[in-house]
């Protein structure tokens, strides 16, 4: 008896992993359809108080439901607009300016090499030589390699007419139905609430797992705009050409938990530190960080208070697991995914081991 017990038991782990497999082996091949309808249903949610406001002041449903989705899409074409001229400017300017003074850097620093090696008398031996031959033929590499290439890649994801076209008229017409069913539910279950009395129900959680993804996704949004802004003034006051570039850049990889401030940080001031000196450069290093650790550390956590209470390791492992399943998209999914499991595993009984491992080590 206990045999066929502890058989079961391992039968129903194995089918359990096996579904597990299946499921992400599921998600991975669906990319291409879940993330259009994810973020259809992140936008739908940032738009949902605005349409609700539209709709108080006796704007009719369907107008007040048109009127927001085209604000936010008129706000996502401006971005993708905006990073399409900047990408391009940056190529050409490349091509014409920075990759001279590039190379003349790299020229400037093998004869550093050389005169050290020679001061140590090592220009003879084999690593000196391998060292050497590199570095001669560095400048030869980066000629060949013409970074309008990185302009034609951008271009043909952004401006690729069918793709980019497609795309966005899927997620816009997805967000649109998104809201009406949200907006339809809502007055669903408000009338069953009114009847019932209040109730804890999976509507009820459904709805408290909306609206703190909803705050969320609010000031988080808000807090990215403030740290590209802050990020281009910046390298604006330390003369860093492409200023808007890198604060453009700053706002969308803040999205990214940990991984797209340490991107954001280092973009500008590796630029910096290859076509100026050094001071500049460790000088943009650090204000930038300054500026993303005050916001990360001090602003983000006043205005969202303890609303989230996750692990941080929680938010990287997952940022690091949807990364790998959906890319950056997946990475900014994962926070949302995150509230959601925490919501469930809070309300749950039997899921209540989960909630203590995503709140981590509690303070006494």
């Amino acid at each position: 008896m206990i045999q066929m017990q502890e058989d079961a038991s391992k039968k129903s782990i194995l089918l359990s992993i096996a579904s597990i497999c299946i499921i992400l082996f599921a998600l991975k091949l669906a990319s291409a359809f879940c993330i259009p309808v994810l973020f259809s249903f992140f936008i739908a949610l940032l738009i949902y108080p605005v349409t609700d406001w539209l709709l108080e002041h006796r704007i009719p449903k369907f107008l007040a439901i048109l009127l927001s989705v085209l604000f936010v899409f008129a706000f996502l074409t401006g971005i993708v607009f905006l990073g399409v001229f900047l990408v391009k400017e940056f190529a050409i300017s490349w091509n014409d300016k920075y990759q001279i003074i590039f190379q003349e850097r790299i020229l400037l620093f093998l004869e550093y090499i050389n005169s050290f090696l020679k001061n140590f008398g090592l220009q003879q031996e084999q690593g000196a030589d391998l060292i050497t031959y590199f570095l001669s033929h560095l400048p030869s590499y980066f000629k060949d390699f013409d970074i309008s290439y990185l302009w034609n890649f951008g271009a043909g994801i952004a401006s690729g007419v069918l793709g980019i076209f497609v795309f966005f008229a899927l997620v816009f017409m997805v967000t649109v139905f998104i809201v009406f069913e949200l907006l339809a539910y809502r007055n669903t279950f408000s009338k069953e609430e009114s009847s019932k009395g209040v109730i804890k129900s999976d509507k009820s959680l459904f709805f408290t797992s909306l609206n703190q993804v909803r705050n969320f996704l609010v000031i988080k949004t808000l807090v990215s705009l403030l740290t590209g802004l802050f990020v281009g003034i910046i390298c604006k006051f330390l003369n860093v050409d492409f200023y808007i570039l890198w604060g453009l850049l700053a706002y969308l990889l803040n999205y990214i938990p940990f991984f797209g401030s340490l991107i954001a940080i280092l973009f500008p001031a590796c630029f910096t530190l290859l076509i100026d000196d050094f001071s500049t450069a460790f000088a943009v290093l650090i204000w930038t960080f300054v500026a993303n650790f005050i916001i990360a550390n001090f602003i983000e956590p006043l205005v969202l208070g303890n609303r989230l209470g996750i692990s941080k390791l929680a938010v990287v492992l997952f940022a690091l697991f949807w990364g790998w399943l959906w890319g950056a998209f997946g990475m900014f999914f994962s926070v949302p995914f995150l509230i959601f499991l925490q919501i469930l595993s809070n309300q749950k009984q039997q899921l209540q081991w989960l909630a203590s491992v995503l709140k981590g080590p509690q303070k006494l």
